[in-house]
């Protein structure tokens, strides 16, 4: 009996060494009696802790939300990429429509001015070849000033739009201004544009008239002078 009870104590004092069931089976035997009856057919497990069960759902429950909050971000941040691809898009389909139509005035004065050619002679000719030279490089000069401050203000707005991101969500509001910002001083930018390419016609077309006025003034003096009389 003893021997049992030291078997027992020696089992329970360190559990991590022994096998429960053989323990038992063993002090069984030792006593006589068929341990058969005694054990289930499989253990039942041990209960789970309140207190490990409570620290995983609570972890659980912290990384859904995590991810929750993860997946919302993402979709903020694809939904302001979209917003801001499609008003570039816009942008640049309107530079390009201003483009065209650029183009289709420079043509248009181009044919005007192979018409006037015709028309008053071969000295208007080659001073509206001049001036053709002149707008055309005038109207360069402008596109490219044009174009440079677009540019420039498009790495602006990179820039802010990069900086904006990288802070926190608060700082929409100002993203939002900066983003009007831009797109007013494109607006100014473009009715310069247009403002200079307007000043730049008129004064071709005066130039052109004050040609035509005194090319022919030059002819009805020509036609006015008499034809000296031949020597007897």
């Amino acid at each position: 009996m003893a021997k049992t009870q030291l078997i027992k104590q020696m089992q329970a004092a360190s559990p991590q060494l022994y096998n429960a069931v053989a323990v038992d089976t063993a002090i069984f035997r030792m006593a006589g009696i068929d341990s058969a009856a005694f054990f289930n057919a499989q253990p039942t497990p041990p209960p789970p802790d309140p207190r490990m069960e409570a620290i995983k759902a609570k972890a659980q429950a912290s990384m859904q939300q995590s991810q929750i909050d993860q997946l919302r971000e993402q979709i903020r941040i694809e939904t302001e990429k979209a917003r801001l691809a499609d008003r570039e898009q816009e942008r640049i389909s309107r530079e390009k429509i201003a483009q065209m139509q650029i183009q289709l005035e420079l043509l248009r004065i181009e044919e005007e001015r192979v018409i006037n050619e015709r028309e008053e002679g071969r000295n208007i000719t080659n001073m509206e070849t001049d001036l053709a030279s002149s707008h055309a490089k005038a109207s360069q000069e402008a596109e490219i000033k044009a174009a440079q401050t677009a540019e420039d203000l498009a790495s602006k707005r990179e820039a802010m739009v990069y900086k904006m991101q990288s802070e926190s969500v608060g700082k929409a509001d100002e993203l939002q201004r900066e983003r009007d910002k831009h797109m007013h001083d494109m607006q100014v930018a473009r009715e310069k544009h247009d403002e200079e390419m307007a000043m730049l016609r008129e004064k071709h077309q005066a130039e052109l008239e004050h040609a035509r006025l005194i090319a022919r003034a030059k002819a009805s003096s020509m036609k006015s002078k008499p034809k000296g009389k031949s020597g007897g």
